[in-house]
């Protein structure tokens, strides 16, 4: 039943101006998951991101930050994923206790 009223809400939501607030939130989390992932495309977390795109993306449809691959949509938006949260400084929401950026942020760019 949430699920439903979620996806109806969700998809009603072209029709409607944001919030006031909602779109400064946006803009704010956007960037703050755009610098993590280029921190994070830095560290450690790079080395077993770019060897799975190497070794598993046939595609070339998106690019993996801070490097020189095109991967797919998939494997972009895993690896650039990995380094939003490499270094631990992408965004959170504590009532859910989640990182939401570094997961809807990669895979929104990929696509």
């Amino acid at each position: 039943m949430i699920t439903a009223t979620l996806s109806r809400y969700v998809a009603a939501t072209h029709a409607r101006p944001l919030p006031g607030g909602v779109r400064e939130a946006v803009i704010h989390h956007l960037i703050d998951t755009v610098a993590a992932m280029v921190s994070g495309s830095m560290l450690e977390a790079r080395q077993g991101a770019t060897a799975f795109v190497r070794e598993l993306s046939g595609k070339q449809q998106a690019t993996v930050i801070g490097t020189d691959l095109l991967a797919s949509a998939e494997s972009a938006a895993l690896a650039n994923g990995m380094f939003a949260h490499a270094d631990e400084s992408d965004d959170s929401h504590g009532f859910s206790v989640t990182h939401p950026g570094c997961s809807v942020v990669p895979a929104a760019l990929a696509i």
